[in-house]
């Protein structure tokens, strides 16, 4: 009972100062701003809240700034001690302060926890440079065990891995820190130091090193990868049964802190894969995310393979390279206490070219569905279809169409330089070449010899000179009836 009658003591403290700031301010500062300011006071019960609101009035730019240290100081204000006031706001450490200086760092000395001591945010700044200089700076390895035997550390820099790794033939400890980014770029490593162990090349100091890469997606024991000093790998195996057991959990356990540290995630999130895909679908273990892209920018895949690197550190994907050969996707494999293994894949568009008619150039759309309903003509997208739900059949066609739309696929075919017109694109390749990389150009004028193009090199126009025209783009015609889905969906069904 005591504690409701506390908590509503502490509910109507709460609101008597805000409406106080509110009505004692009302003239200088909004009433919006006054509730924001309390939304950000850190102690929950407006404890700061007339001193945030004086110092807005005062500094009105720098509002967000008076928050920040607002912050800072309730997270600071109990561990000010004498010695710490004495370090921050020593006298020795002002340039000749004036008289009201002077009377300013007087009054932070006596009551150095009382707010009201600080006449604006400015001077809760040295403060807060002063607690941030005490943080333990990052440490350049993780001493994870030590008894009169074993040590076990875990180098997080390469300068780290070169001091620790001292003696050995490892390549993360040779002078070429890319072998050390390599390794750490997807997973962890950990040294085991046998102190009671023979070391051949440094008589004098008897220490034997072992070094385990335990990879992100492969945390398993029988799955790291462990190498004696002479840099020969060993089987896991064998060390499991050499190394004590309590040893093999404190490198697990501290795996699972950095997956933990890195935001890495051993399950997919299907709300997200919703929220950041066009179509996904699910079999097994397995997941089949058709992401969201525009008009082929590659760009447009950076937040795709942003959020996917929340599972694993290693995804690329090079979008240009898919515009011409199919719809790509993401195939993610998760598996218990693993991280996920993503590939990159795509549905080829030869479905589709293959429909192509020779006049028009173009496919319709009718005839796509059937073939695709069609068992015998779905061909390599068969193994990924054989599973979709009919509603899940009418998204994926769909956003097939759409996306081989948006590629702009061409065709060319081989002509004489003679059949070429005003206005036709060709693949011109210089020095009379016929393979490789082109470039489209169009013919922009026809004499009786020779063709002038578009960049204004001129080429011979005979009937023994070939080139490459490039037709018409191809495209889906939908020639079916308007409600399109429901008419497919019945086809599929």
């Amino acid at each position: 009972m005591s504690n409701v009658k506390y908590t509503l003591l502490e509910h109507i403290l709460n609101e008597g100062r805000l409406e106080d700031a509110i009505k004692k301010y009302v003239d200088k500062l909004p009433e919006p701003i006054v509730r924001e300011l309390s939304a950000a006071d850190p102690s929950g019960n407006n404890k700061y809240l007339d001193w945030m609101t004086r110092t807005v009035i005062q500094a009105p730019r720098d509002k967000a700034d008076i928050i920040a240290k607002i912050k800072c100081f309730h997270e600071n204000v109990n561990r000010l001690s004498d010695n710490h006031v004495k370090a921050i706001y020593g006298e020795e450490k002002w340039v000749k302060p004036n008289a009201e200086a002077k009377a300013v760092l007087e009054d932070i000395r006596k009551k150095p926890k009382d707010i009201n001591a600080y006449p604006s945010h400015l001077w809760i700044k040295p403060m807060c440079e002063y607690f941030e200089e005490q943080k333990p700076k990052n440490t350049s390895r993780v001493k994870l065990f030590e008894d009169e035997k074993w040590l076990l550390v875990a180098p997080l820099t390469h300068q780290a891995s070169c001091s620790y790794g001292a003696h050995s033939n490892w390549c993360v400890s040779t002078t070429n820190s890319s072998y050390f980014g390599q390794y750490m770029n997807n997973g962890i490593l950990i040294f085991f130091m046998d102190k009671k162990g023979y070391n051949p090349k440094k008589k004098d100091a008897n220490i034997y090193k072992f070094a385990v890469h335990i990879q992100y997606d492969r945390p398993n024991y029988e799955d790291w990868g462990w190498y004696s000093m002479e840099d020969q790998q060993i089987d896991a195996r064998l060390m499991m049964n050499l190394v004590p057991q309590q040893l093999l959990e404190i490198a697990k356990k501290y795996l699972e802190d950095v997956l933990k540290e890195l935001g890495k995630h051993t399950s997919v999130d299907e709300k997200e894969l919703t929220e950041k895909s066009d179509f996904w679908y699910r079999q097994g273990s397995y997941y089949f995310v058709f992401p969201k892209f525009e008009n082929w920018d590659p760009s447009s895949m950076t937040k795709v393979t942003e959020y996917l690197k929340k599972y694993h550190n290693n995804v690329a994907f090079d979008l240009s390279r898919y515009r011409e050969s199919g719809l790509p996707y993401f195939n993610i494999q998760t598996s218990a206490n693993r991280l996920p293994t993503i590939r990159e894949a795509a549905l080829n568009w030869n479905l589709i070219l293959n429909l192509r008619d020779n006049q028009t150039n173009n496919v319709s759309k009718s005839a796509l569905v059937n073939a695709i309903i069609t068992p015998d003509r779905w061909g390599g997208l068969r193994n990924i279809t054989d599973h979709l739900t009919p509603e899940d059949k009418v998204k994926l066609i769909n956003l097939y169409i759409k996306m081989f739309n948006e590629a702009k696929i061409t065709r060319n075919t081989k002509v004489r330089t003679t059949e070429l017109q005003v206005g036709d694109q060709i693949i011109y390749r210089p020095h009379g070449r016929t393979w490789g990389n082109g470039v489209p150009l169009t013919v922009a004028r026809v004499a009786e010899k020779s063709l002038q193009l578009s960049n204004g090199q001129r080429i011979a126009r005979t009937v023994t000179s070939i080139k490459e025209k490039v037709l018409s783009t191809t495209q889906v015609v939908d020639d079916t009836v308007k409600t399109e889905s429901r008419w497919i969906r019945k086809r599929i069904i």
